[in-house]
């Protein structure tokens, strides 16, 4: 079985006691299947509208030596 594994990270202003403040948030997400990963990434990049998206992607099998 193959599992996709993908950290997401996310930067962006956000409004914080009336002033903007720069924020990073990290998501950590698994994904059984490459249709649930290629969802998500349309999913995700049609939400941003145009925004930046940052991620780091890792195919990981069992059973294979690490």
């Amino acid at each position: 079985m193959m599992q996709i594994k993908v950290k997401q990270t996310i930067k962006d202003y956000i409004l914080i006691d009336n002033e903007y403040k720069r924020v990073e948030v990290v998501q950590k997400l698994t994904f059984a299947t490459w249709d649930d990963f290629q969802n998500w990434t349309g999913c995700t990049i049609e939400a941003l509208e145009g925004g930046p998206l940052r991620i780091e992607v890792e195919i990981a099998k069992e059973g294979a030596n690490e």
